[in-house]
């Protein structure tokens, strides 16, 4: 997109636009953009934390597929990531910042753009600091693991090393959603932008109360609240999808997919092989979604 004689790309919407204009414009970035890659480039899928809503560590254990030892190196990541085209990276997992080398593999990236990095914030500060460039951080809280005030202390931290554009998340389990306005308040206090994740989970049957789907409504978009919806959890119709061919995910080992599978639902390749043949189950990509 050029706006006079500026180009206008998906990294600069992520680090000047409000977060509440980005979330708006998120689903239309690869019609704005049509030709700009975007890789969600999952390097680890080790987490510190043990969360009990989390799918990827507690209920599956994905890094029992992808051990450390099948992670690639900061020195192979660069050696492949420099084979694509200029793309605009994501750097996910897990917890990214368990990878070692993470800030000097994101240091060293100068062909592609970091979009941002997600991320628990609960290592040491000084890991962060290592990290060079402006980087858009999407920071998870997790009330499981820290309070409130030890998390703000941690985000004023990250704060002023100056370089991070920052955005806290939240899963709206039901222990969260009574206290999601005032960590909005509280937030907006420190200038700092909050995401909510709606909760779902089929083994539960978990559906959120009349009062609970109230006080997110005013705090989700309009695609978020379908995801209230277990109806379309158990749908095993083709998912709508804005990706298209010029969105990849890589995994810790490389293997690189167009699509996960549709991790999030149950029936998906992926959770499959958990549920069929246990954590412990060989490695096979054949048996994984591609």
């Amino acid at each position: 997109m050029v706006i006079g004689e500026k180009m206008i790309d998906i990294s600069t919407i992520q680090r000047y636009l409000p977060a509440s204009v980005k979330n708006t414009l998120k689903p239309y970035y690869r019609k704005l953009f049509p030709n700009q890659l975007c890789v969600s480039l999952l390097v680890t899928l080790r987490c510190n934390y043990r969360c009990s809503y989390c799918p990827w560590v507690t209920k599956f254990a994905y890094s029992k597929i992808y051990k450390k030892e099948k992670e690639l190196t900061p020195e192979a990541w660069m050696r492949a990531l420099d084979k694509l085209p200029k793309a605009n990276i994501y750097i996910s997992g897990g917890e990214p910042f368990l990878f070692q080398g993470l800030p000097e593999l994101v240091n060293e990236l100068k062909k592609h753009k970091i979009l941002g990095i997600v991320t628990n914030a609960s290592l040491d500060t000084i890991l962060y600091k290592r990290i060079a460039k402006k980087v858009h951080l999407n920071i998870s809280f997790h009330r499981e693991f820290i309070s409130e005030e030890k998390f703000i202390k941690k985000i004023d931290e990250l704060r002023k090393i100056g370089r991070f554009h920052l955005n806290i998340n939240i899963v709206a389990i039901r222990e969260n959603v009574l206290i999601i306005p005032k960590l909005k308040k509280l937030l907006t206090a420190h200038d700092v932008s909050l995401h909510i994740d709606p909760f779902v989970d089929p083994d539960m049957m978990f559906q959120y109360t009349s009062k609970e789907k109230a006080i997110l409504s005013r705090y989700l978009p309009s695609d978020r609240i379908t995801k209230m919806n277990l109806e379309d959890f158990n749908s095993y119709n083709l998912k709508k999808c804005s990706a298209g061919q010029n969105y990849i995910n890589i995994m810790p080992d490389g293997t690189v997919f167009r699509c996960l599978g549709g991790t999030e639902y149950y029936h998906s390749t992926l959770k499959k092989k958990l549920l069929s043949k246990g954590p412990n189950a060989p490695y096979d990509p054949r048996l994984l979604p591609t």
